[in-house]
């Protein structure tokens, strides 16, 4: 006869309250075996008071043939004792003392397990699970590149008509902190951007082959492991790029001529020139740091253009600018400017008396008539002389007079200030207005006339009107004449005006 039993498991470890099943194969041999009761011991005895083993009676084994059998054990009590062992034994049918027992299976007897709720027994799961989903969704956007960097601007300036051999500004600007910038122009290698340029920054690029060129600008984003390569960010433009001309012609001053020679100041003079071959720019230097310059291209082949200078000796010269970067320049060219003597302004003597007065008195209003005396003498550059005042009734009287002379006009009526105005024309520029003023004063009470000359002024002011200025010129009537110190008088005046 042949039998034997093996444990399913080297160790059993079972809380109090709680149940646990221990596996083990028993091989047979023979025609008929038995397994035995379980027996449970505390070290090398056997002591069932701490523990139960279910089944608790005999199990036939099948003949020639091999079963796995499994016993449930509880524990009995909580604390004593704290270890012990279980083990199975086959026996023959015949000879139950033929029997062959199974090698001792260790069992700790643990403390009762706490009351828990399902968040105590499951929380500490549901936690780490939702821990794993937030830091997945933190690496999905990080490496998806949001809130990271991003190029927010990328130009060209010029962006179109550009040629081989002109400069071309390539500007960007990225937030976030890239941890590198390239930029590649075609299927040229990456050109390195340094570090102080990679947020906010611009270079100059000179195309060197014609057709359609792709400017790359990278922007390097630092990932989340070190280890791994960064992310890229980038945006490209599209640039066409034309070819230079076949051969530039250099510049040349053809002629360049300043008409007149000799101009009045206040007369524009003129500068003309012709140019021929690929020109850029033309400037006129006239020695005072200013040069007018022409860039126009409807212009540089031929043109003019008209200049004011101050009284005195000037001389210009034509400076050309070729497309290939050629300057050429001019002979001087003199021209004087001489000063407008027609500035200076005719002398003029203008005064007024009266005589021959009466007086009378019409629905209440007083009325004086006097014989109104004006001497006159325009010397110099004029063109036209004439008197005009207004009466006391209101009428307005104008009369065209010689250079010099004296004119009398009977029965006046002379108001309270009788205006008279002597206007000279001048050739080309505003007539000059001088003016006197007589007037009356009557004391009825008195029955009394006084009456006030006043002494001759004359404020002449300079022909620019943006530069008046007045000069008094007592004339040689000298002080003003007072018959009486007592009465009103109008105040003499004297301007410059422009009339139509």
């Amino acid at each position: 006869m042949s039998y034997e039993v093996k444990p399913g498991g080297a160790e059993v470890r079972v809380h109090s309250g709680e149940s646990v099943r221990v596996q083990f194969t028993v091989n047979n041999t023979t025609d008929r075996a038995l397994l035995t009761q379980s027996e449970i011991g505390v070290g090398g005895s056997v002591d069932r008071a701490w523990c139960t083993v279910d089944p608790a009676g005999d199990v036939e084994i099948p003949a020639r043939g091999s079963k796995v059998y499994a016993v449930t054990i509880a524990p009995v009590g909580v604390a004593q004792p704290t270890s012990g062992h279980v083990r199975l034994t086959a026996a023959s049918v015949d000879d139950p003392t033929d029997a062959a027992p199974s090698p001792p299976v260790p069992v700790t007897l643990l403390e009762p397990r706490p009351t828990t709720t399902w968040w105590q027994r499951h929380g500490t799961k549901v936690l780490i699970g939702a821990g794993v989903l937030i830091v997945a969704l933190v690496l999905a956007i990080v490496f998806s590149g949001g809130g990271g960097v991003e190029i927010t601007r990328f130009a060209a300036t010029p962006s179109t008509g550009l040629q081989v051999g002109t400069p071309v500004t390539l500007a960007w600007a990225i937030d976030g902190e890239p941890s590198a910038v390239s930029l590649r122009v075609g299927t040229d290698e990456p050109l390195p951007i340094e570090q102080g340029l990679w947020k906010d920054g611009a270079v100059e690029w000179t195309p060197s082959k014609d057709g359609a060129t792709e400017v790359r600008l990278t922007a390097f984003e630092p990932g989340g492991d070190p280890n791994e390569p960064p992310f890229e960010r980038a945006r490209t433009l599209n640039l066409d790029v034309a070819p230079p001309p076949a051969t530039l012609a250099p510049p040349v001053i053809d002629s360049f001529t300043v008409t007149p020679a000799s101009v009045r100041a206040g007369q524009p003079t003129t500068f003309a020139w012709r140019t021929s071959g690929d020109t850029a720019a033309l400037r006129i230097d006239l020695g005072d740091g200013a040069p007018p310059t022409i860039t126009d291209p409807a212009r540089l082949p031929a043109g003019t253009v008209e200049l004011l200078f101050t009284p005195g000796e000037h001389r210009a010269i034509a400076e050309l600018t070729g497309k290939d970067g050629t300057v050429v320049r001019s002979d001087a060219v003199a021209f004087t400017v001489q000063p407008d003597t027609s500035m200076e302004l005719p002398q003029v003597d203008f005064t007024i008396s009266t005589s021959g007065r009466s007086l009378s008195v019409v629905t209440g209003r007083v009325q004086r008539f006097q014989n109104l005396v004006v001497d006159w003498s325009v010397r110099g550059d004029h063109t036209s002389v004439e008197l005009a005042f207004r009466t006391g009734d209101g009428q307005q009287r104008t009369e065209s007079l010689p250079a010099s002379g004296t004119r009398t006009f009977e029965n006046v009526w002379i108001d309270k200030g009788t205006v008279v105005q002597l206007l000279v024309g001048q050739r080309g520029k505003p007539k000059l207005v001088y003016e006197r003023t007589v007037g009356v004063a009557i004391d009825l009470r008195w029955h009394f006339e006084r009456e006030l000359v006043l002494r001759n002024q004359a404020v002449i002011g300079t022909v620019d009107p943006a530069a008046l200025r007045t000069v008094d010129q007592p004339s040689a009537a000298g002080q003003p004449k007072v018959v009486r110190p007592s009465g009103s008088f109008s105040a003499v005046r004297e301007r410059r005006v422009r009339t139509p």
